[in-house]
């Protein structure tokens, strides 16, 4: 029976994945670009030799590439992997015969489209959410192949273990700002969604998306009373020159399907302070 492969499964999601396949005795590989890990292999997007006989996995799970502000601070590096390298690594794997999930973003859409679903028409503002977008469109256009591709739109992603949580928790100091939203999914819940997509074979477009949608205050005040935390320090911001310029909440026209696609607040919050 073939293998999976999620690239880059050091980060957090890839890390949450390969934590979900262990669970549910899936046979996968891993590999990582940065921090090494003893048990996955290297792989960097970027290097055009890299050598893997992608005839040896059935699918090929893509959590991989650059995100945040270091995409605006290294455009050439970020489009050399988040879509060149990406793209050949997609032509790979389907000339093996493999299927791909990629991990894409809300951010394929702007902020004016909040609750966009799956038939809404992307119209990313950030460069890195054109990134995803032009690894979609290439996914889904029919002249170049019939890949089949699983992709799939996660709102914020976070974990208890590492990140704005962890910090925030450990430092006991919460600095938020009143003019931002979020609609938070756990690290959990999307690792649970892949392994059921890779284990059912799915394909298509799947949107995951928190269920609420709340400012950042009000998020690190529902994290401190599902904690008990005493914070030492509370900032509070109002500053609306740092509103994202991507959707924060999506929706799905998927509910009556098999997948649960949508995570309440109270889900989230058990995932990621009891796990």
């Amino acid at each position: 029976m073939k293998k999976a492969l999620i690239i880059g499964a050091n980060g957090t999601i890839g890390t949450s994945i390969a934590n979900e396949f262990k669970k549910e005795g899936i046979v996968f590989d891993g590999t990582f670009s940065n921090t090494i890990h003893k048990t996955f292999f290297h792989f960097n997007l970027a290097d055009e030799d890299t050598q893997i006989n992608y005839s040896d996995y059935s699918r090929v799970i893509i959590c991989a590439g650059i995100a945040g502000k270091n995409v605006e601070l290294s455009p050439d590096l970020a489009q050399q992997i988040n879509i060149n390298g990406t793209i050949r690594l997609i032509d790979r794997v389907h000339e093996a015969g493999g299927q791909v999930t990629f991990i894409s973003s809300s951010a394929v859409f702007s902020a004016k489209q909040q609750s966009s679903n799956e038939t809404s028409i992307p119209s990313p503002k950030t460069l890195y959410g054109k990134h995803k977008l032009r690894v979609e469109e290439y996914l889904l256009d029919p002249s170049v192949s019939c890949f089949n591709p699983s992709i799939i739109r996660p709102t914020k992603v976070l974990s208890g273990k590492k990140g704005l949580i962890k910090s925030w928790l450990d430092d006991r100091r919460f600095t938020t700002n009143k003019a931002v939203t979020l609609s938070p999914i756990s690290d959990i819940f999307l690792a649970k969604l892949v392994t059921e997509i890779h284990v059912g074979n799915e394909i298509g477009i799947f949107h995951v998306s928190g269920q609420d949608i709340l400012n950042y205050v009000e998020f690190a005040e529902r994290l401190i009373l599902e904690t008990g935390t005493s914070p030492k320090e509370k900032n509070t911001i109002e500053d609306y020159s740092q509103l994202p310029d991507s959707a924060t909440h999506l929706t799905t026209s998927q509910e009556m399907s098999n997948l649960n696609l949508i995570q309440t607040l109270d889900e989230f919050f058990k995932d990621i302070l009891f796990h």
